[in-house]
């Protein structure tokens, strides 16, 4: 029974967040979220990955999808929800130079991208 009901919710999160196993559809997502562009996105996490690790930033990855996507967004309690997101912007900027690109204070060719840091709406 648990087993049935645990192959139950693998298929349900595959359905649900499958689309962000493309790469680039996570850096997509994690832009919009944070409201930067995809290229300050990629630079971020890049350097995330080196940092942190693969291993550790892909579950952190994984939980920042689930509690800023629906359903989880509406499921996840609220506390857990803002875990995972830190869990996963703080490596993205843990140094003085990452922040200031982050917050649009700083150029983001500052850190070696062609274009700037925030969207422009």
């Amino acid at each position: 029974m648990l087993g049935g009901s645990l192959a139950l919710a693998v298929g349900c999160a595959g359905l649900a967040y499958g689309r962000f196993l493309p790469s680039a559809r996570r850096e997509r997502h994690v832009a919009d979220m944070l409201g930067i562009t995809p290229d300050l996105a990629r630079f971020l996490l890049e350097r995330a990955w080196k940092n942190a690790g693969s291993r550790r930033l892909g579950v952190r990855q994984l939980a920042f999808v689930v509690a800023t996507t629906p359903p989880g967004r509406q499921l996840v309690p609220r506390a857990l929800r803002q875990l995972a997101i830190r869990g996963l912007v703080a490596p993205m900027i843990e140094r003085p130079a990452e922040k200031l690109a982050y917050l649009g204070l700083v150029p983001a060719s500052a850190l070696g991208l062609p274009h700037g840091g925030l969207r422009s709406e």
